[in-house]
């Protein structure tokens, strides 16, 4: 859930400019560069919800009981109150179920009843703030999707003569890789809209239409050195919204796991707490940056040793 408090023209916009950020490979492509002021003012600051279900299992002789706890408060079953800021390992309910690694929040909501087994069941509502990180995944409204390979200070970034610096920069190879030409159409278009009134049925359309192109491509300057850039650069307004791809979600290491027996390897998947994958293009980069040496510790040592 989105919770930016922005009333835009049609739905939540950006500025957007498309160039390359001073020769730096921190835009490759598909990745886009963030202004840090504007995530600072709450830009595509969002909400999750993480739920999370206890059972009482009467066939495994388990009991909800209170268990004292000077951190959270309960009730008297031993379930953490509405309100409460709960955080990584933290004990919820009385049962131990223990928080993931990634939830860290606040109890929003907390519902108790009881199954066709008669077993009793808690179901806890835990509310995410999350705010834009690197890695974090956004795309236009013509399916021009991006990853944020870095958040600049408004300082550093390129402003026009108004003083006005963009809230997000994407790099120009962006668009004949994926033909999103309805991407550039839409930023002057809404930038001269949010001016006068560029609806299709009103007579004032063809001015409107005729008068676009100026405002496409503007003279911008360095933010760092204020030295105007040479080239003028295509800077407008964009639907942006987020996607549920966030990288806090995904964020996965490990140094110590569990074994299995038959393959005498570690478990795999990250909801198991299992290992990373070392295939063949992960083989390749060591070796590349020669760090050869490394593989017998990742891929024998680490690994596949074992006694028999």
């Amino acid at each position: 859930l989105l919770t930016y408090a922005q009333k835009p023209i049609c739905t939540t916009t950006i500025s957007n400019t498309i160039k390359e950020y001073n020769g730096v490979n921190v835009n490759q492509e598909d990745s886009l560069l963030f202004n840090k002021s504007s995530i600072d003012k709450g830009l595509f600051s969002s909400i999750k919800y993480e739920v999370v279900e206890i059972v009482e299992n009467k066939f495994m002789n388990e009991t909800l009981v209170y268990i004292p706890d000077r951190d959270i408060l309960r009730d008297n079953d031993g379930i953490v109150l509405v309100g409460q800021q709960v955080k990584v390992s933290y004990t919820i309910a009385a049962k131990l179920i223990v928080l993931k690694s990634f939830v860290s929040g606040r109890v929003d909501k907390v519902t108790k009843y009881i199954s066709i087994e008669r077993n009793k069941i808690v179901r806890v509502r835990i509310l995410l703030y999350r705010f834009s990180i690197v890695g974090d995944k956004f795309i236009s409204w013509h399916s021009q999707k991006g990853v944020i390979g870095a958040i600049l200070s408004q300082e550093d970034l390129p402003f026009i003569k108004d003083g006005i610096a963009p809230g997000l920069i994407i790099n120009p190879h962006a668009i004949p890789s994926r033909i999103t030409m309805n991407h550039l159409l839409e930023m002057p278009k809404s930038r001269k809209s949010s001016r006068i009134d560029a609806t299709a049925f009103n007579k004032a359309y063809r001015s409107f239409e005729a008068n676009t192109a100026k405002f496409s491509k503007e003279k911008m300057y360095y933010g760092a050195t204020r030295l105007p850039i040479e080239a003028k650069v295509t800077i407008g307004i964009c639907y942006y919204h987020t996607l549920r791809h966030q990288a806090r979600d995904k964020a996965h290491s490990i140094s110590k796991g569990i074994i299995q027996s038959l393959t005498k390897q570690p478990l795999e998947g990250r909801s198991r707490k299992g290992r990373l994958q070392f295939r063949e293009m992960e083989k390749d980069c060591p070796i590349a940056h020669g760090a050869a040496s490394m593989l017998l510790k990742k891929l024998k040592n680490t690994s596949d040793l074992c006694e028999i």
